[in-house]
């Protein structure tokens, strides 16, 4: 069944949040994304009709936003009428894309707030709030950074944080953890080995601009397959040079034939996937 278009006298109510019917569960997963200015960021979630009798009619979808959401954020239906099932049976349930967020390309860095609600009812009009849900767009300094070393390309899949834009093996992320340039080959920037007596070691300096989104370990495996950093612990070497160089060394020594591998690894905890 395709969506109708909502009858826009009919939208007369106030999202106060808090509010649901009784055959719709929504949720949104994860409701926090980061977003680069000028692109679109779609959200994911779950829509359940609770009902054990009754269909459900899904009809539209209405964002509730202010202040600075306001200025800076537009909600583009497309996503919820191309995914979203027009009616769903009772019991059934839909997982997948449920709205997106465009911003603006001027919006400074912010965390964005909103609450999307879904409209409809028992029939093939009805425009009744069901439920909402709350959502989050981050902009934060990594999308900053992005925007100002790839432009109008910031959204392209070689600039996403898994990407390697230069080829150089280290991905954005990690270009960005590592204080690089994610456009140029940064071979002086990959975290290199070492011998600390029978220890073997890594180091590398992280950048502090990161450190507030990204988190990072060091693990070791004898197998590339298992990794753990159970056995790897930070030392701290007079004078490093440059200023701010880690060094983590593997802590049972070089003497047994089995290999020995480390890894740096990159995460950004509240990323979406």
């Amino acid at each position: 069944m395709k969506h109708l278009p909502a009858i826009l006298s009919a939208l007369a109510f106030v999202l106060t949040g808090g509010f649901a019917h009784a055959g719709l569960l929504l949720s949104v997963d994860p409701a926090a994304k980061y977003g680069n200015p000028g692109a679109a960021i779609v959200f994911s979630g779950v829509l359940v009709n609770t009902s054990t009798t009754d269909k459900l009619f899904l009809n539209d979808v209405q964002v509730a936003l202010s202040g600075a959401s306001a200025t800076h954020l537009t909600l583009n239906r497309n996503t919820f009428f191309a995914h979203v099932p027009g009616i769903l049976l009772p019991g059934e349930t839909y997982s997948g894309p449920v709205f997106s967020i465009l911003l603006a390309s001027a919006a400074p860095l912010a965390a964005y707030p909103g609450t999307i609600t879904v409209l409809g009812g028992a029939g093939i009009h009805a425009v009744d709030p069901l439920n909402n849900a709350a959502f989050t767009v981050q902009y934060t300094p990594m999308e900053l950074w992005r925007f100002q070393k790839f432009g109008i390309l910031a959204g392209d899949a070689s600039a996403d944080d898994t990407g390697d834009w230069d080829h150089d093996t280290l991905n954005n992320r990690l270009e960005y953890m590592l204080g690089a340039d994610p456009r140029v080959s940064s071979a002086a920037a990959i975290p290199h080995g070492l011998l600390l007596g029978e220890h073997l070691a890594v180091e590398f300096v992280p950048s502090l601009a990161a450190a507030t989104e990204l988190a990072y370990v060091v693990e070791a495996s004898t197998d590339l397959t298992n990794w753990s950093s159970d056995s790897v612990e930070l030392v701290t070497l007079p004078d490093p040079d440059p200023p701010g160089r880690v060094t983590y060394r593997y802590v049972p020594g070089l003497s047994s034939a089995a290999p020995v591998f480390l890894r740096l690894r990159v995460t950004r905890p509240d990323a979406a996937p």
